[in-house]
C-alpha cells in the first residue's frame, strides 16, 4: 500500500481519502440525519414547529435599535412607560398559561421580559411554546416594574425568535 504525507506531516491512506477525518463521515446516504443526530429531538420538533408556523429560525437580519438591559435598569425612572427593544438569549423562563417571564441575558446583564396573552398576537403567543432556553430573541415592549418592583420589559408590539439553540446553553 502506498501512503504519502500531505502538508501538515500527517498521512494519507488510500483507503481514506484527503479531507475525511473519519472513515465513512461522507458515505451517510442521509446527510440530514448524520447532521442532526446529535441534537435532542424535542429541541429538533420544536425547529420543525417553528418552521410549520411560517417562522424563520434563523433569520438573516433583525433590528439594530436595540437597548442592553444594564442600561434599561440604570436609566428606569428616566426611561419607565417608553417603549423598547431588548435583544438576547433567554437564560430562563417562568410561568404559562396566559403568561410567561423571560429571564433575557445580553453582553451588559441580565433583564426581565413579560409576555402575557392579551398584550401580544396570537402568533406572537405562540411561539413561546417552541421556545427553549439557549435561544436568542428580540422583544420589543414597555419598560415597567411588576407588582414585586422587578424591572422588566412588558412584551407587546414584536417577539422574534432570533436564533433556535439546538444545544442546551
Amino acid at each position: 500500500k502506498v501512503r504519502g504525507s500531505n502538508p501538515l506531516g500527517s498521512t494519507i491512506s488510500p483507503e481514506r481519502p484527503a479531507g475525511r477525518s473519519r472513515p465513512g463521515v461522507f458515505s451517510c446516504p442521509d446527510l440530514n440525519a448524520s447532521m442532526t443526530a446529535p441534537f435532542h429531538p424535542d429541541r429538533l420538533q420544536k425547529l420543525a414547529d417553528l418552521r410549520e408556523l411560517g417562522v424563520d429560525p434563523y433569520p438573516a437580519r433583525t433590528s439594530t435599535e436595540r437597548e442592553l438591559g444594564a442600561e434599561l435598569i440604570a436609566s428606569f425612572e428616566a426611561r419607565e412607560g417608553q417603549a423598547v427593544t431588548i435583544c438576547g438569549r433567554v437564560t430562563g423562563r417562568r410561568g404559562y398559561g396566559k403568561l410567561a417571564f423571560l429571564d433575557i441575558s445580553d453582553e451588559s446583564g441580565r433583564i426581565q421580559a413579560c409576555m402575557q396573552k392579551d398584550r401580544l398576537s396570537e402568533a406572537d403567543f405562540a411561539l413561546l411554546k417552541v421556545l427553549n432556553l439557549g435561544d436568542f430573541v428580540s422583544i420589543t415592549g414597555e419598560l415597567s416594574k411588576t407588582k414585586l418592583g422587578d424591572i422588566t420589559v412588558f412584551g407587546d408590539a414584536d417577539f422574534t425568535i432570533l436564533t433556535k439553540a439546538l444545544e442546551n446553553p
